[in-house]
């Protein structure tokens, strides 16, 4: 939990209440930050609090609407557990299987009796085989996370069309995000 945030802070209180001075991109900022802020660390607006009630009114608003959309881009890079795991243990049986090629290739010399030498040859070899087969199982994840991301990206630009933006910042905002959600739904797996 961060320090100093939420309800028990004096700032963080000020602009769930509209108490800080400024207005038009200052206030729409201090909104933003705040909305981003809960969102990171739900503990700091604990029910019934100004917290939540800043959360609430601020739902079905622009800054609202273009920070919830924000969050669910942000959401888009999460890869699930399971994927995460088989990713993880690929590269470890990838790093683990090339330094024992390293270590074959540090002990392989001529010196050695033929049949020694053959056999770290086909040890090396076998290890070489199995190599592929990790980095194809990783691909074939991280193409299926791409394409599901390029679906959610596409299903998020058609609900930030359907938000209407009613100030510069608010539009520039919009606009940033739908360019930002245009490239990751362009991209190919």
């Amino acid at each position: 939990m961060p320090s100093g945030g939420g309800e028990g802070n004096q700032f963080d209180t000020d602009i769930a209440g509209g108490n800080l001075p400024g207005e038009g991109y200052d206030h729409w900022r201090r909104e933003r930050y705040l909305l981003y802020k809960l969102a990171e660390y739900p503990e700091l607006a604990p029910p019934g609090s100004a917290m939540i009630a800043f959360q609430n009114a601020k739902a079905a608003s622009i800054v609202g609407q273009l920070t919830a959309a924000g969050l669910q881009t942000i959401a888009l890079f999460e890869v699930p557990a399971p994927e995460q795991s088989t990713l993880t243990a690929n590269e470890a049986q990838i790093q683990i299987k090339s330094a024992q090629i390293d270590a074959i290739d540090q002990t392989l010399s001529e010196a050695l009796p033929q049949a020694e030498y053959d056999a770290l040859i086909a040890q090396r070899e076998a290890l070489n085989t199995e190599i592929p087969a990790f980095l194809a199982q990783s691909n074939t994840i991280l193409a299926q996370l791409q394409t599901a991301r390029n679906t959610q990206a596409d299903a998020l630009l058609a609900q930030l069309g359907g938000i209407a933006a009613s100030t510069p910042y608010a539009q520039n905002d919009k606009d940033l995000l739908g360019i930002y959600l245009q490239t990751i739904a362009k991209a190919t797996p």
